[in-house]
């Protein structure tokens, strides 16, 4: 073998072994020909639970090449697993042509989904005598997929509320112009005046909940306009008062007026409360907490604190939350967009957003608890439609 080809097939292989791709050699017995490092990588979470120590994390790559070179994938792997390549085996030989398949399989807590492509090796008679496998890791292609899928859904269902709370206003406002009537036969401090006016004050209370939704709702023609926080705040705890309380949340609203407006559209800072309350509220679930708001001023800014008495974020994940699609809870509860949402709001206004948190996990017997601070530019001067 003269220079070149030596150098051309170091190249090859140095390729080859630092692939992030499984690439890997079976014969048609399914015996394990070759296998790349991240195939062994991949291969040895797949082992049966008798196999696994002879391919311990102290094992070398030469030692875990060895111990699965020569051997057949029944001697491997869960009998689930070896029927399913024999499977797509018998597919390729049929086809006579590569094959390429989605499959997954559970490492730990986590589903892993891949890619698969075998490509048939032939002799010089061009019989197939090997299969080679290329494989893929798509798990996070699949886990973008279905959040995308679910932000969908999402704005779907604000859609459908904000019909729904259409719809509600009518009878609503048919129930307030009846007791206005009713009202007027009966005089002051009769008790079926007492009534009606309870009656008057709970519909009344259940539009100004309507009204709200709708005004989240309600699609904005894009201005950088005034944001007065204080009015924000209180806007936002009427429409979630009821529900967290239910849940065995109290909210406090601790402010201090005249606060100054601050740059932004008022609705999405409403977003923004929205969906930090939604965060701490799930980090209080199964506890009785404190949900609270604050508000002042400092300088030319207005800081505005979200505060919850939950589990806390743990250390290791905290510089994370911010990354869109993150998100520690269970598939369907939240699609790990809220906080990324929240922080481009907040960036686009020119302010800040972060987090602090103490962390019932890391600080075992410590009171936990997170708290959101957003720092907001004050408003001066005439504020500018943005583009969008």
């Amino acid at each position: 073998m003269n220079r070149s080809s030596r150098a051309g097939e170091w190249i090859f292989r140095r390729i080859v072994e630092q692939a992030t791709d499984l690439i890997y050699v079976l014969d048609l017995d399914l015996r394990v020909v070759w296998l790349n490092r991240h195939a062994m990588q991949v291969f040895t979470e797949l082992l049966r639970p008798e196999s696994s120590p002879h391919v311990s994390g102290e094992a070398s790559d030469d030692d875990r090449l060895g111990f699965f070179v020569g051997r057949q994938i029944d001697e491997l792997f869960r009998p689930t697993d070896v029927e399913f390549l024999r499977k797509k085996r018998d597919d390729l030989l049929t086809r006579q042509d590569s094959l390429v398949y989605e499959h997954s399989f559970r490492s730990g807590d986590r589903l892993r989904h891949f890619s698969t492509k075998l490509v048939p090796i032939r002799d010089d008679d061009g019989v197939v005598f090997q299969v080679a496998g290329i494989t893929r890791d798509v798990t996070d292609r699949h886990e973008f997929e279905r959040r995308i899928y679910q932000a969908e859904k999402l704005a779907s269902i604000g859609v459908l509320a904000a019909g729904l709370a259409h719809e509600m206003g009518n009878p609503l406002a048919v129930i307030l112009g009846f007791t206005d009537l009713l009202k007027e036969r009966f005089g002051d401090g009769s008790r079926e005046r007492a009534d009606l006016d309870i009656i008057e004050q709970s519909a009344r209370d259940a539009q100004r909940v309507v009204e709200n939704m709708l005004g989240f709702a309600r699609v904005t023609e894009g201005q950088r306009t005034r944001t007065d926080v204080v009015a924000c705040i209180e806007s936002v705890v009427g429409v979630i008062r009821h529900a967290v309380t239910l849940r065995g949340v109290e909210i406090r609203v601790e402010t201090t007026r005249p606060l100054p407006e601050v740059r932004g559209d008022p609705r999405e800072f409403q977003q923004v409360l929205i969906n930090l309350a939604n965060n701490a509220v799930a980090a209080m679930q199964g506890r009785k907490g404190i949900l609270t708001f604050r508000a002042r001023r400092d300088g030319d800014r207005v800081r505005v604190e979200v505060r919850d008495t939950g589990r806390g974020i743990p250390e290791a994940i905290r510089d994370r939350v911010f990354d869109p699609f993150f998100t520690t809870k269970q598939v369907g509860e939240g699609t790990g967009l809220g906080l990324s949402l929240c922080c481009g709001i907040i960036d686009k206004i020119g302010g800040k957003i972060s987090v602090s948190s103490v962390s019932e996990e890391d600080q075992p017997g410590q009171a936990g608890g997170t708290v959101f601070e957003l720092t907001l530019p004050v408003a001066s001067g005439p504020m500018l439609r943005r583009n969008g």
